[in-house]
């Protein structure tokens, strides 16, 4: 039975879930708007076999970036005494994962990357076709100023993202400032020199839906890992909530080397 807990990293509080078992341990981390509760479906297939942690992040900004949220993670394995841990990480998730790998090699046995976007820097398809100069905006209010009405901007490209199903659910301010600082951080970065650095074994799982990756050119550097399985499944970006049997299914076999 999973546990629900809180520590204290960095005068933060975070909370997780654990259950400990003579098994490997998964860290599982969340995308950019979900909690420890984000895996739980993936998690109730696994758990008796491994030992378990899902944590929560704090709101993605400027002070929680792909800078900032690997060393918090790291931290808050050494705060649990865990020498390795396997990384899953869910979009945000697996990327917080990518960065930890490439900053914190011996922490890590292997790596199962979800849903994550990795776009080449030469092509920002996401940039060019839906919000131009998106780079060159630093400023939040700024930008949503310069494209208009701020509820249509933020909810089109909510739906575009697939980052709803639901029609009555909406992406409030404080979401799309996330999502405005996350997008920018994660077309700027130069993701082929953390992966050159990558040499654990990944597994890399992606839908044949999933938009927020077609549009943004994000399969585009998943061959460049040096030891990589790629596996295109079907469903859209929210596969731990709708492909939760399958994916532990695939996670599993990884892992244990099937």
């Amino acid at each position: 039975m999973l546990e629900k807990k809180t520590i204290i990293i960095d005068n933060r509080e975070i909370e997780y879930l654990e259950r400990r078992n003579n098994g490997p341990m998964i860290l599982f981390l969340p995308g950019i708007s979900g909690t420890h509760n984000a895996w739980t479906r993936v998690i109730d297939k696994l758990e008796k076999r491994f030992s378990i942690i899902s944590i929560s992040l704090p709101p993605y900004s400027k002070g929680n970036d792909l800078m900032s949220l690997p060393k918090l993670v790291k931290k808050f394995l050494d705060a649990l005494n865990i020498d390795k841990a396997i990384l899953v990480g869910h979009s945000l998730g697996g990327l917080i994962a990518i960065r930890m790998s490439a900053m914190f090699p011996e922490r890590i046995q292997k790596m199962v990357i979800v849903s994550s976007p990795l776009p080449d820097i030469e092509k920002r398809n996401l940039i060019k076709n839906i919000v131009p100069r998106f780079t060159n905006i630093k400023n939040i209010d700024k930008l949503t100023r310069y494209y208009g009405n701020h509820e249509n901007l933020i909810n089109n490209l909510a739906r575009f993202l697939d980052y709803s199903q639901d029609s009555e659910k909406k992406m409030n301010k404080e979401e799309w400032n996330k999502l405005v600082c996350c997008i920018i951080d994660v077309v700027n970065h130069p993701w082929v020199e953390d992966i050159g650095k990558i040499s654990s074994s990944v597994l890399i799982i992606y839908g044949d839906e999933d938009r927020a990756l077609v549009f943004f050119g994000g399969t585009e550097l998943y061959s460049k890992f040096k030891d990589v399985i790629i596996l295109k499944i079907g469903g859209d970006h929210r596969l731990p909530r709708n492909k939760s049997s399958e994916l532990a299914l695939i996670i599993n076999g990884f892992i244990c080397g099937l």
